[in-house]
């Protein structure tokens, strides 16, 4: 089987998360909304669905799907910083589902 990574992290900022919400999280829909502009730039981007926000915790990964021109490939998301209400993280395009 042959993995086709592509990296790309994304400085999401993503101000006031962590005031408002106690721990933080960053929601799903700005996961999704990240992850379409910056992988749009390379391929078309069809759709991206998240189940869950992001933990505002360093390392924290979660599982989304991205699908272009009707193929569905697995996106890691893991948070990459988080400091003073800002939570940037890394998108990771992996397998094709």
């Amino acid at each position: 089987m042959t993995h086709h990574a592509v990296r790309f992290v994304a400085l999401a900022a993503v101000a006031g998360l962590l005031a408002a919400c106690g721990g933080g999280a960053v929601s799903a829909s700005e996961i999704e909304d990240e992850a379409r502009t910056q992988f749009a730039e390379q391929f078309p981007v069809d759709s991206v669905e998240c189940d869950e926000d992001l933990p505002a915790e360093l390392d924290a990964t979660i599982t989304c799907v991205l699908t272009s021109e009707g193929q569905s490939f697995e996106m890691t998301v893991t948070t990459s910083e988080v400091e003073d209400g800002t939570v940037n993280f890394d998108l990771e395009l992996t397998d094709e589902l």
